[in-house]
Parts: C-alpha cells; structure tokens; sequence
C-alpha cells in the first residue's frame, strides 16, 4: 500500500465528510522491516493489549504503529513517524 492511500485509510478520506464519524476511528499501520506498508488494520474501540497480541501473531516479525483518525495532519506527518518507527525496529 502507497503512503497516500494509507493516509486516506486512516483519517477514512474515502468517506464522504457527514458519514467519517461513524467509520472506525483506530488503525494499526503494519508495516515490515524497510518501512513498507503491509496492511492497515480499522476498529471502532481503542485498541487493547489482546488486539494487540492477535495483531502481532497475525503478522510476525513485523513493526506496529497504533493511530487514530487526524492523528497525522499531513503524508509527511505520516512519513516522519514511520520512519521514527522503523528506525526503533530495527534497532532490537
């Protein structure tokens, strides 16, 4: 996935203004070891520790960014905190 549509993804641009507060406000980026987006993951609730656990033996050995719908104002609000993310990866 693109880091224009994930964007779109998480802040629910795809839906029209009057419906996004009734889309599911929470994502996870699932991201692998280069930065690459694998999947995003949408809920309606604040994710908890036993999402948490199901999304990592869902996708292994993999990095996870928990947001929220206009978390990120802009692509490279979003592209900077992948990139912090990725760079705390792989660090461990």
């Amino acid at each position: 996935m693109d880091i224009e549509s994930a964007f779109k993804t998480i802040n629910n641009l795809e839906t029209r203004e009057p419906l996004r507060k009734f889309q599911p406000q929470w994502s996870t980026i699932v991201l692998d070891n280069n930065g690459n987006i694998i999947d995003i993951i949408k809920y309606k609730h604040r994710p908890n520790l036993k999402r948490d656990k199901e999304h990592l033996q869902k996708y292994p050995n993999t990095i996870q960014i928990t947001t929220w719908q206009g978390r990120f104002e802009n692509i490279d609000d979003l592209k900077k905190r992948i990139a912090e993310a990725v760079e705390l990866g792989n660090r461990y």
